[in-house]
């Protein structure tokens, strides 16, 4: 070491070597070191590679050289022998050991037997103590195959520290998150999903309002001006009215009406109590819609702020490609981790953020056991639902019918949707917030195709959740809606198709994760909901070719498919060979995707078991084996 310029300490250089901009795997001190070390290191699922040098401060008398880097990337194991990778692994993990952690041979260390000590009177207690303290140094050197020492320095920092430190962080995870189920080390996910106190404190304040704004939008589909005539033109419809005001109350007002629909009406001081009376059915029904408007056009602004959206219309044009040489193959934009690649920490946080916001429109749609069972006995089996009656308003479950008051621009596109719920003077004042904002429409229905083009999978698997929720029950005008999607910022269909494209670039190359394949259950489960109750529009759209353009009489192109005296016939050479390209493009609907996708995981299933691979830690995929079947199956089923 080198001392520094007055400081009196000594200089120390350490070399470190780290991947994925977020592990350091190697770290050594070679201020010591003066000739060449050899550093050789194995690793799996390694997208960058980062070597570095540091200094405890900046000096002219240290020189590093790096000296022909070699790297060997097995890309493919499957082209190979079991017997060639599983020696290639074996002699890197042989190289890496040595590196990394060389095997320890703990010398003879120095025992002292106080007792016997004392009888042949060889030691004093003074030399005791010290032959035990040098015993102790000694345990924290070890020696490698050559017989070098291994200080104990690197014996901190490779082994010692990093086990430290997993045992604090699981002490903290246990202490103060209270997580249930762990691993070792720190749980990203499952910090991630960790929500403050008050976080829930504002759903169950935001349930409260739903559920009461609930009970005027019952009335109001009924046609009664109160609850009391309620009683007497529909007493079957009693026992629900009163499980969904059950739901409702809230406890810490005097009349039991959620404090955010009322109006305070006194002139007091902001901190003081106040004297607060309810708003208006049609305040209050307002007043809650323009929350969920507000929140989706939140999540909407701050998700893509600063962030470039995926290029899904580039990656689904359908262009034809010459000879595959300039081709370029689908890879994915970032991995289903929490970190996304690229991004900072001010990113990471507003897409924290917006999650946070997700789920709580998620948790606005979940069900509530209590009033879907009334619901069932009564609603859902009488005329007053749409689904008896072409006349009935209500919809087959509650959780339905706040989907439809919570997607009112959606809601009035899909066949059988009325124009929106309520008046029409409480649409047009929704639409006046976005007027004066200047940007389009959105609400949560919108929002689930609008995110499916955010960089970071975690966004988009969170869209389809959110998805999931507002059509877990069968509704005509939802699923309508969707075919709605085509316009180039939010196309349904393609984002869907990249999706596919991108998962299945993954599973080719092994480099899936569990994350993965929770999106794409997530998205297949969203795509059988849209063919619930056997639509064949909804089939159909998802069926069509999402790569045809449509013609621009601007321009001399001709749309696929079309006529022309020039074009080769089939059965000429060019035609054939056009029908053979044609055969392998790339599936160009959800339909041929999905049956791909089964064909894909069926094989690789197959040969995995050819391969006497073991099927332990492969669940999660037979249930999305599972979730493609249920899929396949609602894609083609009706008459």
């Amino acid at each position: 070491g080198t001392a520094g310029r007055g400081t009196g300490t000594l200089n120390q250089l350490y070399f470190e070597v780290e991947i994925n901009g977020r592990d350091v795997i190697y770290l050594r001190n070679l201020t010591t070191e003066l000739g060449r070390v050899k550093v050789s290191l194995q690793l799996f699922g390694c997208r960058t590679l980062t070597m570095r040098s540091r200094c405890l401060f900046d000096t002219a008398e240290f020189q590093l050289a790096v000296s022909n880097p070699r790297v060997i990337a097995l890309t493919a194991p499957k082209a190979f022998d079991p017997e060639v990778v599983l020696r290639a692994a074996k002699v890197g993990s042989k190289r890496h050991a040595q590196t990394i952690k060389p095997p320890l041979q703990w010398p003879r260390t120095l025992k002292v037997n106080k007792q016997k000590d004392l009888q042949e009177g060889d030691e004093t207690e003074e030399e005791e103590e010290e032959n035990q303290a040098a015993a102790d140094a000694e345990q924290l050197e070890d020696f490698g195959p050559e017989g070098k020492k291994i200080s104990a320095a690197k014996k901190v920092i490779h082994e010692l520290m990093p086990k430290f430190a997993e045992k604090v962080i699981d002490l903290l995870e246990d202490k103060c998150f209270n997580f249930s189920q762990k691993t070792k080390g720190l749980d990203e996910s499952l910090l991630q999903a960790t929500r403050e106190k008050e976080h829930d404190e504002i759903i169950a304040m935001l349930n409260k309002a739903v559920s009461f704004v609930m009970l005027d939008v019952f009335l109001e589909k009924l046609e009664l001006d109160n609850q009391d005539l309620l009683y007497t033109q529909y007493p079957s419809l009693v026992e629900v009215f009163n499980s969904i005001r059950d739901d409702s109350i809230d406890d810490d007002e005097y009349d039991d009406i959620p404090r955010i629909l009322k109006k305070r009406i006194d002139v007091g001081g902001a901190d003081e109590e106040g004297i607060y009376e309810p708003l208006g059915a049609d305040a209050r029904q307002l007043r809650v819609q323009t929350w969920i408007m507000r929140l989706c056009h939140s999540i909407r602004t701050v998700a893509f702020l600063g962030t470039d959206k995926l290029d899904v219309m580039a990656a689904t044009d359908g262009e034809d490609e010459d000879d595959g040489e300039d081709e370029k193959e689908v890879t994915p934009q970032d991995e289903l981790s929490i970190l996304y690649e690229g991004a900072g920490s001010a990113e990471l946080t507003m897409w924290a953020a917006c999650r946070a916001l997700l789920a709580i429109l998620q948790e606005l749609l979940s069900r509530n056991d209590t009033i879907e069972e009334f619901w069932a006995r009564s609603v859902a089996t009488s005329m007053q639902c749409n689904v008896n009656s072409s006349n009935g308003k209500m919809n087959l479950t509650f959780v339905t019918e706040k989907a439809t008051f919570f997607c009112p621009f959606s809601y009035g596109h899909g066949v059988g949707g009325s124009v929106a719920i309520g008046s029409a003077s409480i649409l047009k004042e929704i639409k006046r917030f976005f007027e004066e904002t200047q940007v389009s429409e959105v609400d949560p229905l919108m929002l689930v195709s609008l995110l499916l083009y955010h960089p970071q999978a975690l966004m988009r698997l969170e869209a389809f959740k959110l998805g999931c929720r507002i059509l877990r029950d069968p509704n005509i005008a939802l699923q309508e809606a969707y075919r709605t999607h085509t316009q180039n910022d939010m196309h349904l269909q393609k984002a869907m198709g990249f999706q596919f494209s991108v998962f299945e670039s993954l599973y080719k190359r092994a480099t899936y994760t569990d994350n993965h394949i929770d999106m794409m259950t997530g998205m297949l489960k969203l795509i059988q909901q849209l063919c619930e109750g056997h639509l064949e529009p909804l089939q159909e759209f998802l069926g069509a070719d999402y790569t045809v353009e449509e013609l621009d009489i601007f321009s001399a192109r001709l749309l696929p498919g079309t006529d022309d005296d020039d074009e080769p016939k089939a059965g000429t050479s060019r035609g054939k060979e056009d029908e053979d390209s044609d055969k392998n493009k790339r599936p160009n609907n959800i339909v041929q995707w999905t049956s791909q996708m089964i064909h894909m995981i069926l094989d690789s299933m197959l040969e995995a078991q050819n391969w006497q691979a073991s099927m332990m830690g492969r669940e999660k995929q037979y249930v999305l084996v599972q979730q493609l079947f249920n899929t396949a199956a609602e894609l083609v089923q009706g008459p």
